[in-house]
C-alpha cells in the first residue's frame, strides 16, 4: 500500500494505484479502519434487501480489496453511475419533472431532503442496532457545504455530489470520517435532485369589474369578481420543452 501524502489532516489515507493509473482511497481512507477489531460501524455493508436509493450503490463491493464503489470522496471514479442507474424507471429522455434543482434550492429545501437521512441502516430482522439518523449540527454542516460548492459554480450534473460536495464536507476526525456517513448525503439526494430542469410557480389573479362613471385610469376599477390560480412549470432549461404543467385553484 502507499501513504497519500495529499490526503487532509489527519487521515490515513492508505490507497493504491486503480487500473487507470490514478491513486484513490479504499474505504479506510478517512483513517476510519474496517480492519481492527474494535472498528465494527466503519465495516462493510450487505443489504440483503432491494436498493432504496441509487445512493446506495455505495455499498456495492468493488472487487477491489477493501474498496467498495466510492461515493464518498472528491477523487471518486465511480460517480458517473449516478447519472447512469435508476431505481424507477425513467422516460427515453431521462428527464423528469418535479425533482428539485440543486442550483435554486434554498437552504430549508435542502435541509428537509435530509431530514431523516440514515448515517447508518437498522438492523436486520432480529437486530438490536437502530438506525442512525443524521443530526441537526451535520444538517447545517451539509447543507452549507452545498450551498458553498453550488456558489462557486453551477452543479452540472448528479456525480458532482461526489465529485464537488464531498471535496466541502469536513475530513477526518469529524462526524464525517466514516465512510458510509458520509454517503449519507448521496443516498438522501442523488434521487430527488436534478440539475437540468427549471420549476417555475406562475401566481395568476384575474379580476371582473367595470370602470366607475368618468373613470379612465385603472384607479378607477371596480372589482366585482376575482379568481387566482397557481400554475406549475416544469421545463428544460436546455431544449425548453414543457416537461410537466398543472393547475391549482386558490380560494380564499
Amino acid at each position: 500500500m502507499n501513504t497519500d501524502a495529499s490526503a487532509p489532516p489527519g487521515a490515513s489515507a492508505f490507497s493504491y494505484t486503480d487500473p487507470d493509473g490514478i491513486l484513490r482511497w479504499g474505504d479506510s481512507g478517512f483513517g476510519a479502519n474496517g480492519m481492527l477489531s474494535n472498528e465494527t460501524a466503519t465495516r462493510p455493508i450487505v443489504l440483503n434487501r432491494a436498493f432504496r436509493s441509487v445512493g446506495e450503490m455505495g455499498y456495492a463491493f468493488r472487487d477491489l480489496p477493501w474498496k467498495s464503489l466510492d461515493f464518498f470522496s472528491e477523487r471518486s471514479g465511480d460517480s458517473a453511475l449516478l447519472d447512469v442507474f435508476c431505481i424507477s424507471e425513467s422516460p427515453d429522455d431521462a428527464i423528469v419533472a418535479n425533482r428539485v434543482s440543486l442550483n435554486s434550492a434554498s437552504d430549508a429545501v435542502i435541509r428537509a431532503m435530509l431530514t431523516e437521512g440514515l448515517r447508518r441502516d437498522a438492523g436486520g430482522a432480529g437486530s438490536s442496532v437502530p438506525a442512525d439518523r443524521l443530526s441537526n449540527a451535520e444538517l447545517t454542516t451539509i447543507v452549507t457545504a452545498i450551498r458553498t460548492t453550488r456558489n462557486a459554480a453551477p452543479f452540472l450534473n448528479r456525480n458532482e455530489l461526489v465529485t464537488r460536495v464531498m471535496a466541502a464536507l469536513p475530513p477526518a476526525g469529524t462526524s464525517f470520517t466514516i465512510k458510509r456517513q458520509r454517503e449519507a448525503v448521496i443516498r438522501a439526494l442523488a434521487d430527488v435532485m436534478e440539475t437540468r430542469n427549471w420549476n417555475l410557480m406562475v401566481d395568476v389573479i384575474a379580476q371582473s369589474g367595470k370602470l366607475r362613471p368618468g373613470g379612465s385610469t385603472a384607479a378607477d376599477f371596480i372589482v366585482e369578481g376575482e379568481s387566482r390560480t397557481w400554475d406549475f412549470f416544469s421545463l428544460d432549461r436546455i431544449t425548453a420543452t414543457v416537461l410537466d404543467q398543472t393547475s391549482e385553484g386558490v380560494g380564499e
